[in-house]
C-alpha cells in the first residue's frame, strides 16, 4: 500500500502526506491490537507451560477448553477493581508509569514489523526506548514512596545501567556484521548473523532478559525479598497495564532475536524463542542481586569486548 502511494504521480503534497498518515496509523492500530491480543493468550500459554514443567495443571477452572477463557476472567476482574494510590506518594507520576511502560513496548513492537514504522535506524531507535523502561520502572518505585518499591526503583536503575552497555555493544556488533535497518537486515540473505558471533548472541539474549526484568533476572520485584518490588503497591487495571508491559517485553525479546540473529523475522522462531524464555523461568533461581554486578563488568564486559574486536576483525 505504501509503495502503491509512492508511485501515484497525480496525488498533491498534502494528498500524500495524508494518506501516508493514515496507512501508517491504520498499520500501527492493527500491530498493536494484534500484540496486546497475542500478550493476553502468552499469559496463559505460560502458565500452563509452566504448570506442565513443575507438575502442575496450571489454570483450569474458568469455563471454557482448558482454561481457555482465564485471560478475559483476569481482566475483567483487574479492570474492575480499585486502583490504590498511596497517600504520600506523587499520584500522577504514579498513574502515568504503567501507562508509559506498556505505550514503550507497544512502540517497540513497531521496530520490528518494518512494515509498519519503516526506519533506517531501527536497531538504535529500538535501543533508545528499551533504555526508557527501566526509568519508568523507577519512576513508578519513587512515586510510591514505599521502602520496597523505592529498592526495586534503585535495583531497576541500577540493573538496567549494567546491562545497557552490554546490549549496546552487542547491537553494534550485529550492525558492524550488517546494518541498522531492520527492513534491510530482514532482506540481508539467509545466513544468519547469531551463527557468526555466538558469543555476541548469548551476550545479547542475556542482556535483553536484563532490560526487560525476565528471570533469572527480575530483582526489580523479588517476591521472595521486595514483597513486588517497585510494583507493590499497584493493582487494578494499573497493576494489568505493568502486567501487560512485561508480557510484551517477553514477546519483544523473541522477536528481537528472531530479526537480529535468525533472521528474518518468523512467527515460528518466536514461539520457539518465547518457549526457551518461558523455560529459563520455570528452571532457574533468581540471580542474588550482590553477584549481579561482578558478574556483568567482571566477566560480560570483557567477553561483550573481545567478541566485538573479532566481528571487526572478520569484517
Amino acid at each position: 500500500m505504501r509503495t502503491f502511494i509512492q508511485k501515484d504521480a497525480s496525488l498533491s503534497a498534502i494528498e500524500y502526506i495524508q494518506l501516508n498518515f493514515l496507512v501508517t496509523f491504520i498499520s500501527v492500530l492493527i500491530a498493536m491490537v494484534a500484540m496486546l491480543i497475542g500478550v493476553a493468550f502468552l499469559s496463559l500459554f505460560e502458565r500452563k507451560l509452566m504448570g506442565t514443567v513443575q507438575y502442575r495443571l496450571g489454570p483450569n477452572k474458568v469455563s471454557g477448553f482448558y482454561g481457555i477463557c482465564q485471560p478475559f476472567s483476569d481482566a475483567i476482574k483487574l479492570a474492575s477493581k480499585q486502583n490504590p494510590f498511596p497517600n504520600s506518594g506523587e499520584s500522577f507520576l504514579y498513574s502515568i508509569a504503567p501507562v508509559a511502560m506498556c505505550f514503550i513496548y507497544l512502540s517497540a513492537w513497531c521496530i520490528p514489523l518494518s512494515f509498519v514504522c519503516p526506519s533506517s535506524k531501527g536497531l538504535i531507535i529500538l535501543l533508545v526506548l528499551l533504555s526508557c523502561s527501566a526509568l519508568w520502572q523507577a519512576v513508578s518505585g519513587w512515586a510510591a514512596h514505599s521502602s520496597f518499591s523505592e529498592i526495586g526503583s534503585i535495583r531497576a536503575i541500577a540493573q538496567s545501567v549494567s546491562f545497557e552497555i552490554i546490549l549496546s555493544m552487542s547491537m553494534l556488533t550485529f550492525m558492524f556484521l550488517s546494518t541498522s535497518s531492520m527492513s534491510n537486515l530482514n532482506e540481508s540473505g539467509s545466513l544468519w548473523l547469531g551463527s557468526l558471533n555466538l558469543l555476541v548472541t548469548w551476550m545479547l539474549t542475556l542482556a535483553l532478559l536484563a532490560e526487560s526484568g525476565r528471570s533469572p533476572f527480575d530483582l526489580p520485584e523479588g517476591e521472595s525479598e521486595l514483597v513486588g518490588g517497585y510494583l507493590v503497591d499497584y493493582g487494578g487495571s494499573l497493576y494489568m497495564l505493568i502486567f501487560l508491559a512485561e508480557n510484551l517485553s517477553c514477546l519483544l525479546i523473541a522477536g528481537i532475536m528472531s530479526f537480529v540473529c535468525i533472521h528474518p523475522l518468523n512467527w515460528c522462531k518466536c514461539l520457539t524463542i518465547t518457549v526457551i524464555i518461558i523455560l529459563i523461568r520455570s528452571a532457574m533461581p533468581r540471580i542474588s542481586f550482590r553477584d549481579m554486578m561482578p558478574i556483568v563488568w567482571i566477566m560480560f564486559m570483557p567477553s561483550v569486548i573481545s567478541a566485538m574486536s573479532l566481528s571487526v576483525i572478520m569484517i
